[in-house]
């Protein structure tokens, strides 16, 4: 009787705990609205879950990246539009320089005006994004990319490796070409080779404090102005590649997060119903207990 009386009692003890394990994980699941909580809940499902979660944190970083190379190209867009207005001005203060009713003086001024336009474009080129990184230094984004010596000499101090980023699982972007591309290695016959944009403005200025016409000068802007629209050309499809892989990013983010819900959201009419079961079996299994071992002891007693 005695080993009877304690399989009874285990038995009964070991069915409460199993109802009380099942309400507070039906509990859980309703107070989350999340019924995969633990891969106990459904293996498989869990799993898949997982899964599907960790994608999403892959595509969130690459949204993220997605809007850092996008931050950069645009203030590098915006930074070649207005060098490139920046030239246009200098090459209309050329031809007004070269012709040759002008006096020595007047020369003189049009090479001052230029230089404010050298000093302005010298800025754009030193451009930083909104951490404080320059955008035209290749990977050495904390080093100035351009300075001026006491002559007036521009000089590069970046370097030539383009700053790329990694936007999907295949494909990384450059965050924007490098100052050297840029403003020194122009594709253009009329300069002297490693000769920048600079360069050919101090050809200029020069010129015109001598009192002479710059007709290489003229040309070596014209050629700097052609590499700077051929740059836009080149920032806008990155831009155009960037904002398609960010439509791909999104529906792909949208389409796990419907599947996650399938796996994942709680049916709360269901739960609802499953808990008030639950109570009412433990209840039910509690009052037999208490009822049964009352009787036990009142018959060892008796």
């Amino acid at each position: 009787m005695l080993v009877s009386s304690n399989q009874f009692y285990q038995n009964q003890i070991d069915q409460m705990a199993n109802l009380q394990k099942q309400q507070q994980d039906l509990q859980t699941q309703i107070s989350t609205g999340i019924s995969l909580n633990k891969p106990s809940d459904n293996l498989i499902a869990f799993s898949q879950a997982s899964q599907l979660m960790l994608e999403q944190s892959n595509l969130s970083q690459y949204k993220s990246n997605m809007d850092t190379a996008n931050a950069s190209l645009n203030a590098a867009s915006t930074a070649l539009n207005q060098s490139g207005t920046v030239l246009t001005q200098i090459k209309e203060l050329i031809i007004q320089g070269n012709n040759g009713t002008l006096n020595d003086v007047d020369r003189k001024n049009i090479a001052t005006q230029i230089g404010t336009l050298k000093d302005q474009l010298l800025s754009l080129a030193n451009t930083q994004d909104a951490n404080g990184d320059f955008i035209f230094s290749g990977t050495k984004s904390k080093t100035q990319p351009f300075t001026t010596d006491a002559n007036g000499k521009v000089s590069y101090n970046g370097d030539t490796n383009q700053p790329t980023i990694q936007i999907s699982p295949t494909l990384s972007v450059p965050k924007s070409s490098t100052g050297f591309d840029t403003f020194v290695a122009v594709h253009d016959g009329s300069r002297p080779a490693g000769s920048s944009i600079f360069d050919s403005i101090d050809t200029a200025i020069s010129d015109f404090n001598n009192n002479q016409a710059s007709t290489d000068g003229l040309s070596q802007i014209s050629g700097a102005i052609n590499q700077i629209t051929s740059m836009q050309t080149v920032n806008g499809s990155q831009l155009a590649q960037i904002s398609t892989e960010q439509d791909v990013n999104q529906a792909q983010t949208l389409a796990n997060q419907s599947q996650l819900s399938t796996l994942q959201d709680a049916d709360l009419a269901t739960l609802s119903t499953q808990l008030a079961q639950s109570t009412t079996n433990l209840q039910a299994s509690e009052s037999t207990f208490v009822k049964i071992a009352s009787e036990s002891l009142f018959n060892y007693l008796k």
